[in-house]
């Protein structure tokens, strides 16, 4: 720690502080910010309301459920990778989007409208530069605590930029006051008797509907955001144009097949580099891991993490089932006390929350697929749309069966009957009325949804959506 202080006074003029957050901050604004060159603008309360309502963070998703002989890539530093090397937003209005090229547009958007921002060489660009390439040399030193303290750094600056504005507050006040706030403030949350005439009042400030905002000093969560949607973007290639990717989370993969060796360096800020060999890898919401090596990588929150091993993740793979642990405690808040209890637990994915399940003619999970979003901002008219999805999504399964046995009866028959031209004609007209059978669903499904949107127009309870 007297190491840590010392370095970061003679580097950089600042002390260390208790939140590594601030720190961060504090070195960046005394040595790198150049408020002339590129100012780092001030979001009002709509603007920084409406950009929390797309602000997601990042990415981590499963796509296939086991896989041998893969490839386990993490990305060099990428939060900060991006915020040195891509533009970054600057000063904000609100536009509407009609007849605006898209390529043109800059911001955060949604539908229709939206906040357009100057697009402005990022203010980050020396602050990571420098502290990564310090990260690098401590690191090739052997230095690991130093290495690791840059790394903190670097990982906190963006963190810091996009806190929430909303916070909680504990007063502890009269009780004229405890009923001012529970009366008037629509964000109390809690309050507890103190002595007869003193209360601690617990409620919430800043909230998106106050009158009165006052945001967090130093937020941008403009940059937070960009931070956080570039880093997506970079991301997405290794995902959604490969068949072989397993496992994504924010800057790292797990796929089939090695990357090119131009994406590949174990130094350079923004490259991938090869974490680990996997011999065979099995992916539920958490996964388990069997190196080249017969080393075990196993990840898995909460209570069940000391509980699970290899063999109970391929258990899990065929049949996931509940299993019950005994919880050393549990704090019960009501009473301020601690008692022993038994918790189930079962590990599974969730399907319907971002991505659905894929199975083969076994039964067995084999895959996922995204889900197909359908929302017409009318809970009826979502329902039905929705439910016609599903009738359509059966019929073209049902269509695909129907096609394959036909030809695969057409090429039995053509073996069995070749040369004999008296079946040609015959065949011919068979193949017609069965492929005439078979596309008739679609045309009756067709007339039986504009039928029924018609009929519900005319009672007044539907409507066409525009």
């Amino acid at each position: 720690m007297l190491k840590a202080q010392s370095l970061c006074w003679e580097r950089y003029g600042v002390d260390i502080e208790n939140v590594l957050s601030s720190l961060a901050l504090t070195i960046f604004r005394k040595n790198y910010y150049n408020e002339e060159e590129n100012p780092i603008y001030v979001l009002n309360q709509n603007q920084d309301t409406f950009i929390w309502r797309g602000d997601f963070g990042g990415h981590s998703d499963l796509y296939l459920p086991e896989g041998e002989n893969l490839w386990y890539y993490d990305q060099n530093s990428l939060f900060p990778s991006v915020m040195a090397s891509e533009p970054m937003p600057a000063g904000a209005r609100r536009t509407s989007l009609e007849d605006q090229p898209l390529e043109s547009l800059f911001g955060f958007f949604e539908a229709l409208r939206g906040y357009v921002f100057e697009r402005k060489r990022s203010p980050f660009e020396h602050f990571v530069n420098d502290l990564y390439a310090s990260r690098i040399e401590a690191k090739s030193t052997g230095n690991e605590p130093l290495s690791y303290l840059y790394k903190l750094i670097l990982n906190s600056i963006y963190g810091r930029f996009g806190i929430h504005p909303e916070s909680e507050v504990s007063e502890i006040c009269s009780q004229a006051r405890y009923y001012e706030i529970l009366k008037k403030d629509p964000g109390f949350k809690d309050a507890h008797l103190l002595s007869p005439e003193c209360y601690l009042v617990i409620y919430a400030k800043n909230r998106a509907t106050d009158e009165i905002w006052e945001p967090p000093k130093y937020s941008a969560l403009h940059l937070s955001a960009a931070r956080t949607s570039y880093a997506r973007i970079k991301m997405q290639p290794f995902i959604s144009t490969r068949r072989d990717c397993f496992y994504s989370d924010t800057d790292s993969l797990v796929i089939s097949e090695p990357l090119p060796n131009e994406l590949v360096s174990s130094t350079k800020l923004g490259y991938f580099k090869l974490e680990h060999r996997i011999k065979r890898g099995i992916f539920l919401a958490s996964y388990a891991l069997q190196l080249e090596d017969n080393n075990y990588i196993i990840k898995h929150k909460g209570m069940a993490k000391a509980h699970v091993t290899f063999d109970w993740f391929e258990r899990q793979l065929l049949d996931p089932k509940d299993i019950t642990i005994q919880n050393p405690f549990r704090i019960m808040w009501s009473n301020l006390t601690m008692r022993q209890v038994e918790t189930r637990i079962r590990l599974r994915i969730l399907s319907g929350t971002k991505r659905d399940l894929v199975y083969d003619d076994n039964g067995k999970w084999i895959g996922t697929k995204p889900i197909k979003i359908i929302d017409l901002g009318n809970p009826e008219q979502t329902a039905l749309m929705k439910s016609t999805e599903e009738r359509m999504t059966e019929l073209r399964e049902e269509n695909l069966r129907l096609r394959n046995l036909l030809l695969q009866g057409d090429k039995d028959k053509g073996e069995s009957q070749k040369g004999d031209p008296a079946n040609k004609e015959r065949n011919e007209e068979d193949t017609r009325g069965v492929h005439t059978w078979v596309f008739v669903p679609w045309r009756i499904l067709c007339h039986k949804i504009i039928h029924l949107f018609e009929q519900r127009k005319e009672e007044g309870g539907l409507k066409w959506p525009s």
